[in-house]
């Protein structure tokens, strides 16, 4: 967090100080090989993408979606749909012409099935996804699409480790058949503080960890209320993240070094797999204020109090999501004032590859799965909803980098 707000700081200097800079490449505002950090033009000229829609995957006659959760691809071009409705929670693959293959998991307790399931992944032939009620994960083999081991997430595994002591699992990576880097945070009901942090440390196949911290990050921000419903003489506490508070951005490449971002700037870290710091890239972005009607379109009779009581921060987020590719290329996601998100393509180093526009709702909850969005093997999927119907589905489109 330091070295953001300092970099920041950095950024301000080395743009006032660029009008006395001549010998530069021309896309680039300021570049300070000491300092590790590029400031690149916001006009930079750059190619477009076209998504041209290919594909849909979802309900067939034989099944109907309750509640269309999580999904993931893998290499083949097969997709992986859950459905997270109670008492039809389960996990299907559809081939990549959109036809049903088969189910391979179910609702239960017990192997090859599942309570909760999110974050799904796949990484060189293997499916992962985080039954994080039974704090166990489930790892599938691709190619036979069979359960190939349950690893326990309980955490009594690092009850004895005084940084992350009482903390829960908060994100898993799959980096390889036998090791992963995983996210740990304090419950929010146990924060004693509202500036939670998320410590990542490296596990084996047990989940044993097997390095020192390599990374922290500022954990997701709740506000909370206590509230009494009708009818009831007790008072329910309700927690709410704002889709205008700053949140912490993470991915990684298939080298293992991870590429991280707060959401307030378009400022992007790259960090080699020990997590040591290498380089930062950053655009200047408009900002868009936030208003109070902002936070009460988001709310519920839950959470009025809430929104009309918050503090609101000056400006939205600049940053929405950030992905890697199959070609370690990121694309990012940026809020606008419309109904539109404006995504850059970009290299590693951050230089610009092309920029579009796709349609996108600020005031949705940018962690929702409405926003995942996985792009590989020139495809971009996104999980949509039909307007007139109601009907979820993964959608694939083709990807065209179209000259400008």
């Amino acid at each position: 967090m330091h070295r953001y707000v300092l970099v920041l700081l950095f950024i301000g200097i080395l743009i006032s100080r660029c009008n006395r800079e001549h010998k530069i490449d021309p896309e680039v505002q300021v570049y300070a090989e000491d300092e590790k950090l590029t400031v690149f033009k916001s006009d930079i000229k750059a190619d477009t993408v076209y998504l041209i829609k290919d594909q849909f995957f979802g309900d067939i006659e034989d099944y109907y979606f309750s509640v269309m959760g999580d999904f993931t691809v893998d290499d083949s071009g097969r997709v992986y749909i859950a459905d997270g409705a109670w008492g039809s929670r389960s996990l299907h693959v559809f081939s990549p012409d959109g036809s049903y293959v088969t189910q391979i998991a179910g609702e239960g307790k017990g192997p090859g099935e599942f309570l909760s399931l999110y974050q799904m992944q796949y990484r060189d032939g293997k499916l992962l996804y985080n039954d994080g009620e039974q704090f166990r994960l489930n790892l599938y083999d691709t190619e036979t699409l069979e359960l190939e081991e349950i690893i326990a997430t309980d955490p009594e595994k690092w009850s004895m480790i005084d940084d992350i002591q009482g903390f829960n699992v908060r994100s898993v990576y799959l980096i390889s058949r036998n090791r992963f880097l995983v996210g740990f945070e304090l419950p929010v009901f146990q924060a004693k503080s509202k500036k939670r942090e998320e410590k990542f440390y490296y596990t084996d196949r047990s989940f044993e960890l097997d390095s020192n911290q390599v990374y922290k990050h500022q954990a997701d921000v709740f506000v909370s209320s206590n509230i009494k419903r009708k009818g009831s003489k007790h008072n329910y506490v309700v927690i709410k993240n704002f889709p205008f508070f700053e949140r912490s951005l993470l991915v990684l490449t298939s080298d293992g070094h991870v590429f991280t971002a707060r959401t307030g700037e378009f400022l992007i870290n790259e960090h080699d797999a020990k997590g040591n710091y290498l380089r930062s890239f950053y655009y200047p972005t408009p900002k868009v204020p936030v208003s109070r009607e902002n936070a009460m379109a988001i709310s519920n009779d839950l959470t009025e109090d809430i929104a009309r009581d918050v503090e609101l921060p000056e400006h939205w987020p600049v940053l929405n999501k950030l992905y890697v590719d199959d070609e370690d290329r990121l694309w990012v996601s940026t809020f606008t004032e419309g109904d539109y998100y404006k995504w850059y393509v970009l290299e590693r180093s951050g230089k610009l590859i092309a920029r579009f526009n796709w349609p996108g709702k600020r005031n949705r909850d940018s962690n929702s799965l409405k926003n995942k969005t996985i792009i590989k093997d020139g495809y971009f999927y996104k999980r949509e909803e039909d307007p007139d119907t109601g009907q979820k589905m993964v959608v694939r489109y083709k990807i065209e980098f179209v000259s400008r």
